[in-house]
């Protein structure tokens, strides 16, 4: 099933709201290892079959077919060997998931990450349907998104559990220390140097924490401090006007140049370009 046919070049678009970010894009090119406190579904929708890769195992995300990685689940994407992909992302916000269909927040949270699926001809409809929306040169895009957004990655959830082992998924470990360790990286990002005097701060070898980091995180501290800087790299790029020069120095790069390609190699474009591509869908009204 061939979707996304009638539209003309390679289509992108990006939107941006209280559930995360939709992507559409066509990349042919690799991303580099990197992790998110979101949930990642990845639907294709045609070109050539893709291959991405979460720890040593590689999954082939074909035609139809939707791939999915669970919260801080380090996995990059491999290289074409020919054309582009052209797939739709979707990286879902767990709380706003949680207050918008719990079920489905709580049936994912128990998928074993990293799993294919085929989706139904019905779910890679509505997934044409968002992607349209995704990459429409229309202004402003209305809230009711949201409701789309919700009903496919419950159709999703639900063709991904429907295919599920019955392995259960262990739950993360939990330990102050490695807390604490967040909480700096968070408040310091790129300005952290080195691990082993943040190691140290925690009361931690340097060998332990990076052990004990991964068992509470699922991410390495690499990991976790590359994602703070996407993020609020985006959130610069979506909320001000300021020069890239200006952003880089802000999310810790000394050269524009140097933040340009960790940017492209985490996200798949340019910062300019997600500039031009993205459009925030405003919070549905509450009603009455």
């Amino acid at each position: 099933m061939r979707i996304m046919n009638s539209l003309a070049g390679d289509p992108h678009g990006i939107l941006k709201g209280s559930f995360g970010r939709i992507s559409v894009m066509s990349l042919g090119r690799p991303l580099a290892a990197h992790a998110h406190p979101e949930f990642n579904l990845l639907i294709k929708l045609s070109g050539e079959d893709t291959t991405f890769r979460s720890e040593r195992s590689d999954f082939q995300l074909k035609e139809s077919g939707s791939l999915f990685f669970n919260r801080w689940q380090p996995h990059r994407k491999l290289e074409n060997r020919r054309d582009a992909t052209l797939f739709l992302s979707l990286l879902i916000n767990p709380n706003w998931l949680v207050a918008s269909d719990r079920s489905s927040c709580l049936r994912i949270d128990n998928l074993s990450a990293g799993r294919t699926a085929e989706l139904p001809s019905d779910a890679m409809i509505s997934a044409d349907q968002l992607a349209r929306i995704v990459v429409s040169s229309v202004a402003t895009v209305d809230g009711r998104v949201e409701a789309m957004i919700s009903e496919l990655v419950s159709s999703v959830v639900s063709t991904h559990a429907s295919v599920q082992s019955n392995a259960l998924v262990m739950p993360k470990a939990v330990d102050a220390r490695i807390m604490r360790a967040t909480k700096l990286l968070r408040a310091y990002g790129r300005e952290i140097k080195t691990f082993d005097v943040l190691a140290r701060q925690v009361g931690l070898s340097r060998s332990r924490f990076f052990q004990q980091f991964k068992n509470c995180v699922g991410a390495s501290p690499q990991q976790y401090i590359d994602w703070i800087t996407v993020a609020a790299a985006i959130d610069l790029l979506t909320e001000t006007k300021i020069s890239l020069q200006q952003l880089a120095s802000r999310v810790g790069f000394d050269q524009h140049t140097h933040f340009t390609r960790f940017f492209v190699q985490h996200t798949g474009m340019t910062p300019r370009a997600f500039r031009r591509l993205v459009r925030v869908v405003p919070d549905p009204s509450p009603a009455g």
